[in-house]
């Protein structure tokens, strides 16, 4: 890959963009037969799964950035 900047970038930004479109695929779906996330707090608004995609989707692009950012100073470790 001949513009990744740190190891693991191409699979960190798979995560991301399966994460988006799983949840946007849910939308057209329909299937509230899973359940919902966090019922309580939010209501029924997010099904279980674009609940997960969420959170797998936020989780993926923080470390996306964390290792950009030692990328670009260096500090990337090396294996």
């Amino acid at each position: 890959y001949r513009y990744r900047r740190f190891d693991g970038q191409v699979m960190l930004l798979y995560l991301s963009l399966y994460a988006v479109s799983r949840a946007v695929l849910e939308v057209f779906r329909g299937d509230a037969e899973r359940g919902w996330f966090l019922r309580d707090q939010l209501g029924e608004v997010l099904t279980w799964s674009q609940g997960m995609s969420i959170v797998l989707a936020t989780m993926a692009i923080a470390v996306f950035f964390v290792g950009a950012r030692r990328a670009a100073s260096g500090t990337a470790a090396e294996g």
